[in-house]
């Protein structure tokens, strides 16, 4: 019946897929480490708190710094503007990296199985 030969398919199948799932987890598992121990990216995220601080609190001495920052706020980086209201956030960000530390912004190297 139908029933037998898609169980049959299913079972011929399993060895396979769990492979595949196996290798897929692994591949989670480096890219995680990889982004955890990368000091480049660690670097730049400090680096984008730090600015994002002394623009949150210039001129403001009550407002405290953050210590952190959602993931989610770094997409944020090419919508807000600069001084000039010409240059992005993100593009001031590189510009100042450019300057002091060209190496950083080389993070990817550190990170083969995210990218």
């Amino acid at each position: 019946s139908k029933q037998k030969i898609r169980a049959l398919f299913f079972k011929l199948q399993l060895a396979s897929n769990i492979k595949e799932i196996e290798r897929d987890v692994a591949t989670v598992e480096e890219a995680c480490d990889e982004l955890s121990n990368s000091v480049r990216l660690r670097k730049l995220l400090g680096i984008i708190l730090s600015i994002g601080n002394r623009l949150n609190t210039a001129g403001q001495s009550q407002k405290r710094e953050a210590e952190a920052f959602r993931l989610q706020s770094l997409l944020k980086l090419k919508q807000v503007k600069a001084f000039d209201r010409k240059t992005t956030f993100l593009q001031y960000i590189v510009m100042i990296v450019q300057r002091n530390n060209e190496l950083i912004l080389r993070f990817r190297d550190e990170l083969p199985s995210v990218f």
